[in-house]
């Protein structure tokens, strides 16, 4: 009974031991393996090649160990310390330097670079916004130049108009003239320009003076400021 109890006992402590226990992990998709991690398919690959009567001497075989893989102590074995092994530890702890000292640099390198990128793609940003408000000014500007040389065309046909219905006068001023050689060659009297006379404001009146007499003789028309000077010193008109 005692050693039932005890059976038991050890049963409920090992399920929840299983229980408790995570699982293994195990990969979702089947993944390519070496052939050569596998110890035991690499045995039962050189049996088979014994049976087929393959030699297998050109396979290395490790048997330095023997000895101790049968009393099952593990000896302790010198380094191979050579020339070639030293020179390439050596080279290949600089490579290692080298390449640690070239990733810092490109890691430094490529913080500006992403620095650099964020300022120009604000100025990106910045320079399509400007050039959208351009576009609608030219827009507008190329409008206003159409409207400005539809109306020029317009004014031009005009002009063109004027000038042949003017043809006629321009005949007139043209007067034939002879050289001194006997030649004769056409040539265009230029009509002086005509003056500019006001026609609201009135003429000046004239002074008229008389002899041997110290008073003028004034015409009946008398500025306003020219009749006040005389009334000033007493002189009735």
């Amino acid at each position: 009974a005692r050693i039932n109890a005890r059976l038991q006992q050890y049963r409920a402590k090992a399920e929840l031991a299983r229980s408790t226990r995570p699982q293994a992990w195990v990969p979702r998709e089947k993944l390519p393996r070496p052939l050569t991690s596998s110890a035991s398919a690499i045995r039962k690959l050189m049996r088979k090649a014994e049976l087929m009567g393959i030699s297998t001497d050109i396979f290395p075989v490790d048997t330095s160990d023997t000895s101790s893989s049968v009393d099952g102590r593990r000896k302790h074995k010198q380094p191979a310390l050579t020339a070639d092994f030293v020179n390439y530890y050596l080279e290949r702890n600089m490579r290692m330097i080298q390449i640690q000292e070239n990733m810092a640099e490109q890691r430094n390198i490529k913080d500006k670079l992403e620095n650099e990128q964020e300022k120009l793609h604000v100025e990106y940003n910045k320079l399509c916004e400007s050039l959208e408000e351009l576009q609608n000014m030219n827009g507008k500007l190329r409008n206003e130049g159409q409207g400005i040389w539809a109306l020029l065309g317009r004014i031009i046909g005009q002009c063109s108009e004027c000038d042949q219905a003017g043809s006629s006068d321009m005949e007139a001023d043209i007067a034939m003239e002879t050289l001194p050689d006997g030649t004769k060659r056409s040539r265009r009297q230029i009509k002086e320009p005509v003056k500019f006379v006001p026609q609201d404001v009135p003429p000046e009146p004239k002074k008229i003076p008389i002899r041997n007499t110290g008073v003028f003789q004034f015409s009946p028309v008398l500025h306003f400021s020219t009749k006040h000077k005389f009334e000033r010193y007493g002189i009735l008109l």
